[in-house]
């Protein structure tokens, strides 16, 4: 009875929090564009390190549903002593979590493009 109602509550929260992701982010290349489009715009090192920080922040919520499922599915494992199974879901959260920083590592920097179109508009401005 307990695993049935565990179980069903996973899917409620998994259902919701999709619907509520879909409709209040954008889709990742829209995300990557409007991050791409604010570095361009940023005044300072600063502000340039804050849109950073936004975007991994923003890309790591695409798998947010999924790693939470996973350490939700790694307690319930070694809850029923199932080692193995516990072992394999943390390896794929932690697994998610490094792909999270390879796509932020790669997505989430300044471009020279960026840096180029951010001097032209702080010259034009002076």
């Amino acid at each position: 009875m307990g695993a049935a109602i565990f179980a069903a509550s996973v899917l409620v929260v998994r259902f919701s929090s999709a619907v509520a992701q879909t409709a209040l982010y954008p889709s990742p290349d829209e995300l990557i564009k409007q991050t791409h489009d604010a570095f361009q715009k940023a005044k300072n090192k600063i502000a340039m390190e804050s849109i950073e920080a936004w975007c991994r922040d923003n890309l790591a919520l695409f798998s947010y549903d999924e790693r939470n499922w996973l350490t939700l599915e790694a307690l319930s494992s070694a809850q029923q002593n199932k080692i193995d199974e516990e072992n394999a879901a943390l390896r794929r959260v932690n697994e998610l979590k490094e792909l999270d920083k390879n796509l932020g590592d790669m997505s989430c920097k300044p471009t020279a493009i960026d840096e180029a179109i951010r001097r032209s508009h702080a010259t034009r401005k002076k």
